[in-house]
């Protein structure tokens, strides 16, 4: 009985020194390294650029947001006013179709008249270009 508990307790002090050993060890191989002033000066301004990085996208997304939803806005209120011409009356059709027509005969006089005065004015010069032309041959 007696050898027993001998080895029973050699085996108890063999078995606690070993997991004694094993957390020195386990201690000295995951040991934190001091941190390195330098090293954790070169840590922050990464993060701060990254973080400048950062902002600068969530910038340029927000101008893109507002660049669209000003397209959205424009394109509803074009969008409501087809909306309202397909909603008119043929009485209604017929008086903008007239007030059309009017505003494509006045300007149709206007770029008659303009071109006839420009077509008048190059055929002037090309008559004297073509006399002083001669006057020298």
């Amino acid at each position: 009985m007696q050898e027993y508990l001998i080895t029973i307790v050699t085996l108890l002090l063999t078995g606690g020194s070993t997991a004694f050993l094993a957390q020195i060890i386990k201690k000295i191989i995951y040991r934190k390294k001091p941190i390195n002033s330098d090293d954790l000066i070169e840590r922050i301004q990464k993060t701060t650029k990254m973080l400048n990085n950062t902002i600068n996208d969530i910038s340029f997304l927000q101008q893109e947001l507002i660049h669209r939803i000003k397209t959205v806005e424009t394109l509803k209120k074009e969008a409501l006013e087809a909306e309202s011409i397909i909603q008119l009356s043929n009485n209604q059709v017929q008086a903008v179709k007239s007030l059309l027509n009017i505003e494509v005969t006045k300007n149709g006089r206007k770029t008659f008249l303009q071109n006839l005065l420009t077509n008048f004015i190059f055929f002037i010069l090309g008559a004297g270009v073509s006399f002083l032309i001669s006057k020298k041959l």
